[in-house]
């Protein structure tokens, strides 16, 4: 199984998932930018409506995702959507399905939302080399 992986040479990594309800034509979006170290420095949840299919979905969320990236005058990252297991996406895929369920919008700075806390995993190996 494949897990989160710190990223390569950038500053930032983006991790973006969506969760969609088909019968309600609605969607959420999560986005999650981390550090070097893994470090959460800003997520965002955003739930949509009117979204007519999945694509839409992701299409929007990723477009979501590096719109964040410019606004937060980031210019150098790594984007990953959900393409990967739930393991490697976990805390983003938490945001997306919560944010869904609550109908929600959130947008947090060094931070995120208690549901997703227990996804984020930050291998102490990873500080360990950077130091």
């Amino acid at each position: 199984m494949e897990r989160w992986k710190r990223m390569r040479n950038t500053c930032v990594k983006v991790n973006f998932d969506a969760a969609y309800r088909k019968n309600e034509e609605s969607s959420c979006s999560s986005i999650l930018l981390r550090d070097l170290r893994g470090r959460v420095i800003a997520s965002k949840i955003t739930f949509h409506e009117n979204i007519p299919s999945p694509f839409t979905t992701k299409a929007v969320a990723c477009a979501m995702a590096l719109k964040m990236c410019l606004n937060l005058n980031i210019r150098s990252l790594e984007a990953e959507g959900d393409s990967l297991t739930i393991l490697a996406n976990g805390a983003v895929h938490q945001l997306a399905n919560e944010g869904i369920k609550q109908r929600t919008n959130i947008f947090l700075m060094n931070d995120v939302s208690e549901f997703a806390e227990a996804m984020l995993e930050v291998d102490p190996r990873w500080i360990e080399a950077l130091d």
